[in-house]
């Protein structure tokens, strides 16, 4: 069926629409902690003949390693996942040290180090209000303090330009301020 979708939509549709519903199968088996269930989505993924194989593969076992307190195995998917195929997207990038920031998995300087590489790289793609200030949140976690108070201003900087609501990092920035004293 998918040579005939394909003659109808086009490869690249197809593909799209596969890899969105496997990437959703991964998600959802990861939520439900189902063992078994991921680990047939990742076996129907190893059996394709696709060009995103490999992508979404390394997601799910990026996911999975996260939902199973694996926090090696995180890191390690997560560094090949963004570099990879998201190291130009400074929105993915961002989204990514953002989830790594709000981990309980992740809780030390060198735990973080993955977190504060895509923070710095995200805003180098796009400084606005939301990579600042996710970088700020990174360098804070990780106990760099009066860097993360500098990010941190920043962002409030380009939330007042942008008229962005910048109460969670005014926040960050009392708690920065906390650890400084």
């Amino acid at each position: 069926n998918r040579k005939a979708f394909s003659a109808l939509a086009g490869e690249e549709t197809v593909n799209g629409l596969l890899e969105g519903i496997l990437t959703s199968d991964l998600y959802n088996t990861v939520n439900r902690n189902d063992t078994e269930g991921f680990h047939r989505v990742q076996a129907r993924i190893n059996g394709m003949d696709v060009p995103f194989k490999e992508k979404v593969s390394t997601l799910g076992r990026m996911l999975y390693s996260q939902s199973q307190g694996d926090m090696n195995g995180y890191l390690k998917y997560a560094a090949v996942y963004s570099k990879k195929y998201h190291w130009h997207d400074w929105n993915m990038l961002n989204n990514l040290a953002w989830e790594m920031y709000l981990s309980e998995l992740l809780q030390t300087p060198k735990q973080m180090k993955l977190a504060r590489k895509l923070g710095k790289r995200a805003v180098a793609l796009e400084a606005n209000y939301y990579t600042t200030d996710t970088y700020a949140a990174t360098l804070y976690k990780s106990g760099k303090y009066a860097e993360a108070l500098k990010w941190a201003n920043t962002a409030v900087d380009l939330a007042g330009k942008a008229g962005e609501d910048y109460s969670v990092t005014a926040e960050l920035i009392e708690k920065i301020k906390a650890a400084m004293n």
